[in-house]
């Protein structure tokens, strides 16, 4: 571990460095959550009548520190198309108030709102202190998977998963703990950075979350990187590794995805057993499959019927996906914005994010471009494999930190 330490050049901190701040912003991203709760000034939870009480969202009077400093530093460096965005929402539940339909006001529901304020601006804060320090961004982002996965198995060690045996990092799900861990197996795979020691402990992590989308994803996005780096001078011998990681990938896959097949031919649960950890139910009798398509069927319902979108809050889109016959919300990140953020913002967000990608890589060379799209899809295909709206500003922190990331790979 110190030798990954030194590798990536973390331990030679300057001497300026403004270690409260960096002790302040290590607060924000690993401490647990319970001291938030207690610090708290403005607290929502589902109401009573909802059959699935998902949404316990607290904001900490603590927040006040990364929004001030984040966001004065996004002013002055002209990094503000988050705010315009925040703008943007606030102005159009606005108009949902005006045409006295469902609103954040008359809820008193501001969660997703606060939640990209606070995210956006500790990672603006983060950016500061990167640069004060003369830290590259990969070199955290190593550090931050590495400590993530730690906490994973001190959880496993511990006992203390809470969800059918599936091991999360430390304040995030354990979706979005196996992405954290497949991107970065994917990151450092693609840009030889780190030890295979350390892309083990990724695919360890991923593995402890239980995220099958994470996991297939990844499975794939490897599998793809490398197809495309079979070299001629060695076609034989790329050929034969390939072909033995495809049937490797495809039995773990089927093996993952359809255990019960399986168990009847060998006549027992032992493999339905040993694959319940990955079951994406959580706490509902629905089945994995089942549960996820009639999500996304809800969700398809409530855009034929709001084709604009809904206000953005978390009750609101689960009273809407009850209307619809499910108890919670589409599981899908992708599908859940559009309904809360509609086309109108959605549209402009999304040409503005491929303008960035376009001038970050214009200067790159191919290579560069065509594994900042490789990284910036594997995003992509996740949110709309999976998610929900989201209500933990550390989840959308994580998100953004891979954005970044993608943008700025070089060869």
């Amino acid at each position: 571990m110190i030798e990954f330490m030194k590798k990536i050049n973390v331990l030679k901190v300057p001497p300026r460095i403004t270690w409260l701040e960096w002790t302040l912003i290590s607060v924000f991203l690993i401490f647990p959550d319970d001291l938030f709760q207690i610090t708290g000034i403005y607290k929502v939870e589902s109401p009573t009548y909802v059959p699935y009480r998902w949404l316990n969202y607290s904001f900490s009077l603590l927040f006040l520190i990364p929004i001030t400093i984040g966001g004065i530093q996004a002013i002055k460096n002209k990094r503000t198309a988050w705010i315009l965005l925040l703008v943007a929402i606030f102005v159009r539940s606005c108009y949902f108030k005006f045409k006295q339909e469902n609103n954040i006001f008359d809820y008193g529901e501001y969660e997703i709102i606060l939640t990209i304020l606070i995210a956006c601006t500790l990672f603006e804060w983060l950016r500061i202190l990167l640069h004060r320090s003369k830290i590259k961004l990969d070199a955290f982002f190593g550090v931050f998977v590495v400590f993530h996965i730690i906490t994973q198995f001190a959880q496993l060690a511990l006992s203390l998963s809470r969800i059918e045996g599936r091991c999360n990092a430390i304040n995030l799900d354990v979706e979005t703990t196996g992405f954290l861990c497949g991107f970065a197996a994917i990151y450092l795979k693609t840009q030889k950075k780190y030890s295979t020691s350390v892309f083990l402990l990724c695919i360890a992590g991923l593995l402890l979350s239980g995220s099958r989308i994470a996991l297939i994803l990844t499975i794939g996005y490897l599998l793809l990187y490398e197809m495309s780096h079979i070299k001629k001078k060695t076609i034989i011998k790329s050929a034969t590794v390939l072909i033995v990681q495809l049937g490797i990938t495809a039995g773990l896959v089927i093996l993952l995805l359809f255990p019960r097949v399986f168990d009847a031919i060998l006549n027992s649960n032992f493999l339905s057993a040993i694959t319940r950890t990955l079951n994406f139910t959580k706490g509902t009798d629905l089945g994995s499959y089942d549960g996820r398509t009639m999500s996304l069927t809800a969700g398809m319902e409530i855009i034929k019927e709001h084709p604009w979108g809904i206000d953005a809050f978390f009750t609101n889109i689960q009273e809407n996906t009850i209307a619809h016959n499910y108890p919670t919300f589409p599981h899908s990140t992708m599908l859940s914005y559009y309904i809360m953020l509609g086309p109108l913002i959605l549209a402009p967000l999304y040409v503005y994010f491929i303008y960035k990608l376009v001038q970050k890589t214009k200067d790159k060379s191919q290579k560069s471009k065509r594994l900042s799209l490789f990284e910036v899809s594997f995003i992509v295909l996740f949110w709309i494999s999976t998610g929900a709206p989201i209500v933990n500003y550390k989840i959308i922190f994580v998100y953004i930190l891979a954005l970044e990331l993608s943008l700025e790979i070089q060869n």
